[in-house]
């Protein structure tokens, strides 16, 4: 043939050839070039061959040899042992090495192994101690009808592939040439392997149904390639599910050799407790936060946040009710954020978060502006102050803990609000500003069923809308008519000396936190 002016000689055709006393047939090419010769051949039996320990199936083989007498070997198969089962692909370009390829499937690890494995180079970054903790696993989790199973027995595969499409919404190949059925234990487990997408399934019979799930995959490809009819695009990289804390999240983790790992991947909605409790989601639209993850400085990346070695998780949380968009930190503790800012209406919050493996908690202060609370025929007080407090949040298995303490202080006296266990509900520290209102008015009615208590705060001007002090002294308090008006005269002279600075700010506020549990 001639392409783009070059002549070459080929030879295609089918080859059969006897291993462990079964035929095997071969579709054939050979390609001789100016470089020399090219011979590729891909098995056409769909029955795996019996190794002893293991099978072996769907067997690509590739051969080549430049004039020079300088080989070149590639092969594709799926092993199946006893311990284990798994895809591969490797190609071997002597003349070439940027050209080979390995590629197939492997079990549950943690990103430390990646790290310790896959790099080519001892590399050190100073998150190492968390990745230990970061698991990988295969992604997709399904269940098929537990009648397919005489089909898997016998090789059937267009009934199977129907099955993924329709279960688990997975399309497979439903050619031989492009499927690898493997019997790992008749009626019990099997393995598939589409070579189209190199990904390799496990199928375990559970009761009525088999459990269908793609375990992690392997791919390294430094340059696009291909083995007989199945082509390569270039690559290095694991395709898994990454598990911290119980959370998920599908993602590729990139490998650059001797440099270090990278994810870049979208989670699951994170949520902890009963009625929203917390809850961390998509900074914008729908589904969970985006994990990032890099065990390498990256000073070009257009986030600062994400420019040194990190494990981070960025999304909306929502704490009973506040929201506010947030970059939470996986330490060797656990996951760690904050929560600071006006969220609620009259409301500050600052707010550390810890979720951990033993369990959910939020500690931190909160303040609140206090104006003026209305008494009726005591008058209209004015607080005029800052209330300060700590808040602490703990969740026990399904038992959640909301409590609140709380001070502000009151004509030169601070006053209490004490122990204040707060509700669940999914608007609770939104409201959190009319809670306090309400337990303010009700401390300052108690106070004021003192007569005096009252009168000197009308007469140090912290009271408004009381145009006759007696007539107040006298129906509220029960005075006769002459204390009375020795009272209201006594106000009345105080008030003209009175400062009438009632108003106080706040300390300094933020990380003074007094841990409630």
């Amino acid at each position: 043939m001639l392409t783009k002016g070059e002549p070459s000689f080929f030879l295609t055709g089918a080859m059969t050839v006897e291993f462990q006393k079964q035929p095997l047939t071969f579709d054939l090419t050979t390609v001789f070039v100016p470089s020399g010769a090219f011979m590729s051949a891909t098995v056409k039996s769909a029955k795996p061959i019996d190794c002893g320990p293991f099978n072996l199936g769907n067997i690509g083989v590739e051969l080549g040899v430049n004039w020079a007498g300088v080989p070149s070997f590639g092969l594709t198969a799926t092993i199946s042992a006893k311990n284990f089962q798994s895809s591969i692909a490797v190609f071997f370009d002597s003349t070439n090495p940027s050209k080979s390829l390995v590629a197939g499937s492997v079990s549950d690890m943690t990103l430390k192994d990646v790290v310790d494995t896959m790099l080519g180079s001892k590399v050190t970054s100073p998150i190492d101690d968390i990745l230990a903790g970061i698991g990988i696993e295969g992604t997709r989790e399904f269940m098929i009808p537990g009648d397919l199973a005489d089909e898997l027995n016998q090789l059937q595969l267009a009934p199977i592939a129907g099955a993924f499409q329709s279960e688990g919404r997975v399309q497979i190949p439903s050619s031989t040439e492009q499927i690898l059925l493997c019997v790992n234990k008749k009626g019990e487990s099997w393995h598939i392997t589409d070579l189209s997408k190199m990904r390799h399934y496990a199928l375990v019979k559970k009761g009525q149904k088999i459990a269908v799930s793609l375990e992690t995959q392997f791919y390294f490809a430094p340059q696009a390639t291909a083995i007989g009819a199945i082509t390569f695009p270039q690559g290095y990289f694991l395709n898994g599910a990454v598990k911290i804390l119980g959370w998920r999240a599908e993602a590729t983790i990139d490998i650059r050799q001797n440099q270090g790992i990278s994810i870049d991947a979208q989670m699951d909605p994170i949520s902890i407790g009963k009625g929203g409790l917390f809850r961390i989601s998509a900074a914008q639209g729908n589904g969970g936060p985006r994990l990032s993850i890099s065990t390498m400085a990256q000073p070009s990346h257009p986030d600062a946040a994400l420019r040194q070695p990190h494990v981070l998780i960025n999304g909306a949380v929502q704490l009973l009710g506040i929201k506010q968009s947030v970059y939470a930190n996986l330490t060797s503790k656990g996951l760690i954020l904050e929560i600071k800012g006006a969220l609620a209406p009259g409301v500050e919050f600052d707010l550390d978060v810890e979720c951990s493996s033993s369990g959910f908690s939020v500690d931190g202060d909160i303040k609140a502006g206090v104006g003026t609370i209305d008494l009726g025929e005591l008058g209209k007080i004015k607080v005029n102050t800052d209330i300060e407090g700590s808040l602490g949040i703990r969740v026990n298995g399904d038992e959640i803990s909301v409590i609140l303490e709380a001070s502000f202080e009151f004509l030169g006296d601070e006053k209490s609000l004490g122990r204040i266990k707060l509700g669940t509900s999914p608007d609770e520290l939104t409201q959190l500003g009319k809670t306090l209102g309400k337990k303010i008015e009700n401390l300052l009615k108690d106070e004021f069923k003192d007569a005096g208590k009252w009168a000197n705060a009308v007469k140090n001007g912290a009271v408004d809308g009381v145009e006759d002090a007696g007539k107040v002294l006298t129906k509220v308090y029960g005075k006769s008519e002459a204390e009375a008006k020795d009272v209201a005269k006594d106000i009345a002279n105080g008030t003209t000396k009175a400062t009438k600075a009632v108003t106080k700010t706040a300390s300094k506020f933020g990380k003074k936190v007094k841990k409630l549990f």
